[in-house]
């Protein structure tokens, strides 16, 4: 079979990779993988961090793709004013020629969306993944933690009948993007 150094498919059984960093995250998903100590959890050195960034490129080759995950790493290094580390991440990734995408909840970007402008400009970030459980559990105005009554779920029950209003009809999620504004610059996310 003809290989050729710039390879990416074939190379390996997988074309994305990711780092273990923050494992911390404010919201309380149903189904979250992360232990219930994971907040407890120190979040990994930048040294600690580019050591995996290396790892992955070395099993990936170039244009890899590279979650940044853990638990939501906005978030974690948001609150632990460590943002220019997260910032100096996603940089590094594109520097070595891997494709980082980021692994969030989407509060922190919300409602810091200086934040998210700075991963984008300074750090080369071009992929953002936004979980969004159904509860809501940790979002602001769905307070699924403190539910005492079985009406205290419309709130619950209202985003997701607009989300099913409007899906395809074929039952599957749509698709979308979001562009960001700001001195005369456009930054597209999704597609």
């Amino acid at each position: 079979a003809l290989r050729t150094p710039n390879q990416l498919a074939g190379r390996h059984l997988t074309h994305c990779g990711f780092t273990t960093g923050a494992s911390y995250c404010s919201f309380r998903c149903t189904h979250c993988y992360l232990p219930a100590n994971a907040n407890e959890v120190p979040i990994p050195s930048l040294a600690q961090m580019k050591e995996q960034i290396d790892a992955n490129r070395r099993f990936q080759g170039p244009a890899g793709g590279l979650q940044i995950t853990g638990g939501d790493v906005a978030d974690a290094y948001w609150r632990a004013g460590r943002q220019p580390e997260l910032i100096e991440i996603a940089r590094y990734a594109v520097s070595i020629g891997l494709v980082p995408m980021l692994m969030t909840h989407g509060q922190t970007l919300l409602e810091h969306p200086e934040f998210l402008e700075a991963l984008v400009v300074e750090g080369g970030l071009r992929q953002v993944a936004v979980h969004i459980d159904l509860t809501q559990a940790g979002r602001h105005g769905f307070p699924i933690n403190r539910l005492t009554s079985e009406s205290d779920l419309h709130p619950v029950r209202n985003v997701h009948e607009t989300r099913r209003a409007h899906s395809p009809k074929d039952g599957l999620p749509a698709r979308t993007g979001a562009q960001l504004h700001r001195d005369g610059a456009q930054h597209r996310f999704g597609g």
